[in-house]
């Protein structure tokens, strides 16, 4: 992964947690935010974080099994409006 993908990749990242956020906010909190400890560890290994970046959205295309057409076109929706790559591509 180049760092301009990680980079689009972390900006989609944070549109899904703060989409799960705002769904189970009893489970995900601002303190344990996946987003968070992704820089965490990119502040001491970048090739770390890109492969915990990978983990974290690869966990969000297993539960997107699950979910309707209508929650992946809002999050699609929510994407363009910030101008980066969506969910669905």
């Amino acid at each position: 992964m180049s760092d301009s993908e990680y980079r689009s990749l972390m900006l989609l990242f944070q549109v899904l947690v703060d989409d799960f956020r705002e769904r189970h906010s009893e489970l995900l909190t601002e303190e344990n935010s996946p987003v968070k400890q992704v820089r965490k560890f990119e502040a001491k290994s970048l090739s770390q974080a890109k492969r915990s970046l990978m983990a974290g959205l690869s966990d969000f295309i297993e539960f997107s099994l699950d979910w309707s057409a209508a929650r992946v076109a809002s999050l699609d929706a929510a994407c363009r409006e910030k101008g980066i790559i969506t969910f669905s591509e």
